[in-house]
């Protein structure tokens, strides 16, 4: 009764409105109307709603066991010290650059939108642009985005500031720039060189007029997926960074090397500038996998439960996310109190096609 009509009492005023709740309650496609009305007597259960009621009941335990997304950040504790440290550094004018490397799904983006909003948290501006993996992209449009990120959050006479006298040169990445600033010269009349290294100069300067006014971190993503242009802007920017109050973290798939001579070229003369580390994010521990299975639900996961999602996903954090929520969708992960399932175990790797489906695009990805 509580369940039904909580903080509710029964009377002959309210028994009409009460009963309507109960039937709103039991309702179901397949389940037939239980409470039948006597004319001039009252109402009367047709049928035994204690099942129904058992069912109700589980359900609504199952659905306070939800899987969060994002899970979790466990098993990253290094990695997150040295981003804080870098943030500190940056404060004291003492700028770098993070090359975060890893496989798609093991968190590199996730890892940067919490330096983000720790950054933001210190003061910091943070800015986006990303290399579009899918092709037709102009030249150098990460280094535009990042532009068009400046403009939306800053206020136009600031925004304005900071471009200074680089807005002819800045103006060929950003259209509205054009329709304030003159082109500096017609291109064809320009050496490409000659006009490339225009550019350099005046982003640069644009940067460092945008670190005077506050520290700043800047989130470049995909650079594996960036064109040569994107490429050569970002390695020589990169030369200067170490003066200004700046952080660049930078995520890429390492993998891509072999197939990108120009982007291994990158990574190799980054190696050896001064103020860029790299850092590798591999897949997560077993041990930490139990670790992230344990935060989700507030009691340690049992030890056959932690090792299959372990061997189905191979600590990917991405894949782990995946076939949590999906097992959650099919009930397989919490029992009728909310507690884990005790009955994950070999035959549980004969996975529901739909899951297996995921996880082997989500592997594909």
């Amino acid at each position: 009764m509580a369940m039904v009509w909580p903080r509710t009492h029964v009377e002959d005023g309210n028994i009409s409105h009460s009963v309507w709740a109960l039937r709103k309650l039991l309702q179901r496609p397949d389940y037939p109307d239980p409470i039948q009305t006597v004319p001039r007597r009252g109402y009367l259960f047709a049928a035994d709603v204690r099942p129904r009621l058992r069912e109700i009941h589980a359900g609504q335990e199952l659905r306070a066991r939800e899987i969060p997304r994002p899970l979790p950040l466990i098993g990253r504790g290094h990695e997150s010290t040295i981003l804080m440290a870098k943030l500190k550094s940056a404060r004291a004018s003492s700028g770098s650059v993070i090359l975060m490397e890893g496989d798609a799904g093991t968190g590199k983006t996730r890892m940067g939108e919490d330096l983000m909003r720790e950054a933001r948290r210190q003061g910091f501006t943070t800015l986006t642009g990303r290399s579009h993996c899918e092709g037709g992209a102009p030249p150098y449009a990460a280094f535009a985005e990042i532009l068009e990120d400046y403009a939306r959050a800053t206020p136009r006479a600031g925004w304005l500031r900071s471009v200074g006298e680089a807005g002819p040169e800045l103006a060929c990445l950003m259209p509205e720039l054009r329709r304030r600033f003159p082109e500096p010269a017609p291109p064809d009349t320009v050496p490409a060189g000659t006009r490339r290294a225009h550019l350099l100069n005046a982003y640069r300067s644009f940067l460092t007029r945008v670190c005077r006014a506050k520290p700043v971190l800047i989130l470049l993503e995909n650079l594996h997926c960036a064109d040569d242009s994107t490429l050569w802007l970002f390695r020589h920017l990169t030369l200067g960074i170490a003066s200004l109050r700046c952080v660049v973290y930078v995520t890429y798939r390492g993998r891509e090397r072999a197939s990108a001579p120009y982007f291994a070229e990158t990574l190799s003369q980054l190696a050896r500038i001064g103020g860029v580390s790299r850092i590798q994010l591999r897949n997560l521990s077993r041990a930490a996998v139990r670790d992230v299975l344990s935060a989700v639900n507030g009691e340690f996961a049992p030890p056959a439960l932690a090792l299959l999602v372990f061997q189905l996903t191979a600590g990917n954090p991405f894949l782990i996310e995946e076939i949590l929520v999906l097992l959650n969708s099919e009930g397989r992960l919490f029992n009728s109190a909310g507690g884990w399932t005790s009955t994950a175990g070999p035959d549980w790797v004969d996975l529901p096609p739909a899951i297996r489906a995921r996880l082997d695009g989500a592997q594909t990805r």
